[in-house]
């Protein structure tokens, strides 16, 4: 399959999506793109799965009231794009494929009926709505998995770096008005109407694009950024991403781009033997440092906090009282953890700890460690059914990077977007280690990169 030039229509998509009046817009403006979509490739299912791979980063969606937590500390699930689309392509993707399972998917699946067997012995609408959640993370996987091929792969890298513009454009709207723009596709505009500052400054504005939280903006971003490193290496490209990353005021997304950055670019240096910049272009980079440092003094600030981490009511603090909560939890239930969506409430009713004598209950103070979030919900067994789905992803990746050497060609091209999707994966999993992810959409995007990972050579 050739690869498109839909760039025009992606920015009349991001714009329509952008600028929606109304949600009644906003999702056929998803049905407008996978019908362009459809009729340029003449193949309808992968119209709709383009379109599916888009809506992902696409977080607003519909009937938040009818899947409240009990106790109502906020909605669990909502029908979004991504909903419409996959159950659209459902009948397709059933008469036109034939998926075969590797162990990666059998993992995936063991890992679902585990969660869903929870809900005959606790049988709490909490639970019940996370199911759904995971259900349709996995459902929409598996039609990843059935449908992408490695012809695809033009096509994907092209949709996934037409999503960094549009977010980072998203990013710099943001910083410019210091406020969320006020469209219903911002997910922060119903979360957080005024935004979100940093601990420290509260008019320390962080962008977060259209996702909810600045720090669900800077996880997916870097996650991203190995995407965008496919297209030729350049200071400006690097700056217009850079800045919004930087706008977002995570230090952990900081940190992880920082090492990104050596990894991408270090390596390419040493494999194509590439000399460092001359002393010229040296000189050109150091009106960077005092350019952050003159129109952005609040980078100090956020610095320098780092010295009170170890401070009572710090985010260190919280976090590890949120750890003690989550170890409890697993020593009392090891098996079975206390259910989906369950583990806030339960440390809620039953403390070990000071948490809720310095913050408030709320959905900000879920476990902030997506491993220790699935061993609290589902048990030690659950933690490990997820850690096979990683491990057998990175053993098929194996499998395929040691034929580099014996074919050229398509088969390197395949390889090369394989360690692309494996570095995205990789850091969003290392972010994921200080966030509460399992109930968010960078679990979404975990199973999105290992779909990636997963793709097999057309036939």
């Amino acid at each position: 399959m050739r690869p498109l030039k839909f760039y025009p229509v992606l920015t009349v998509f991001f714009l329509l999506v952008f600028f929606s009046p109304s949600k009644i817009f906003y999702f056929s403006s998803f049905l407008i793109l996978a019908g362009f979509l459809s009729y340029k490739l003449k193949n309808t299912v992968k119209g709709l799965t383009y379109a599916l791979i888009v809506s992902l980063f696409l977080d607003v969606g519909i009937g938040y009231s009818y899947f409240k937590m009990e106790p109502d500390l906020g909605s669990l699930y909502a029908v979004k794009p991504a909903t419409m689309l996959a159950l659209g392509l459902v009948p397709l993707a059933i008469l036109k494929t034939k998926m075969k399972f590797q162990k990666t998917d059998i993992a995936a699946v063991a890992f679902f009926i585990w969660l869903a067997i929870s809900f005959f012995y606790l049988p709490y609408s909490n639970i019940f709505y996370g199911i759904i959640q995971i259900f349709e993370a996995l459902l929409i996987y598996l039609l990843l998995r059935a449908n992408l091929e490695s012809d695809d792969i033009k096509n994907i890298k092209l949709l996934m770096i037409a999503t960094i513009f549009f977010q980072l454009s998203v990013a710099y709207l943001q910083f410019i008005l210091k406020r969320n723009a006020g469209f219903i596709s911002e997910g922060s505009t119903y979360s957080n109407p005024f935004g979100l500052a940093t601990y420290e400054n509260e008019n320390l504005f962080r962008v977060s694009g259209t996702f909810d939280h600045p720090n669900i903006f800077a996880a997916i971003i870097v996650s991203l950024f190995p995407f965008l490193a496919l297209l030729k290496p350049n200071f400006w490209l690097l700056l217009f991403f850079g800045l919004p990353l930087f706008f977002s005021y995570s230090r952990l997304a900081w940190a992880a781009w920082g090492i990104l950055l050596v990894i991408i670019y270090f390596r390419k240096m040493i494999k194509f033997r590439l000399k460092f910049p001359d002393k010229r272009k040296i000189l050109y980079l150091l009106p960077v440092f005092p350019f952050i440092y003159l129109l952005f003094p609040y980078f100090i600030s956020r610095s320098e906090s780092l010295l009170n981490l170890f401070t009572p009511k710090s985010s260190l603090d919280i976090r590890l009282k949120m750890y003690s909560e989550g170890l409890n939890i697993i020593g009392k239930y090891p098996f079975t953890g206390v259910g989906l969506n369950n583990s806030l409430v339960y440390y809620a009713s039953y403390p070990v700890t000071t948490l809720f004598s310095l913050v408030e209950v709320g959905f900000s103070y879920r476990l902030h460690n997506m491993f220790l979030e699935i061993a609290a919900e589902t048990g030690l067994i659950g933690l490990g059914l997820f850690l096979l789905i990683l491990v057998t992803v990175y053993f098929e990746f194996k499998k395929i990077s040691r034929k580099k050497k014996q074919v050229g060609g398509k088969l390197n091209e395949l390889i090369n977007f394989k360690k692309t999707a494996l570095l995205s994966l990789i850091f969003l999993l290392i972010i994921s280690f200080f966030n509460p992810f399992f109930h968010n959409l960078p679990f979404q995007l975990l199973l999105l990169y290992i779909s990636f990972i997963m793709v097999s050579p057309s036939s």
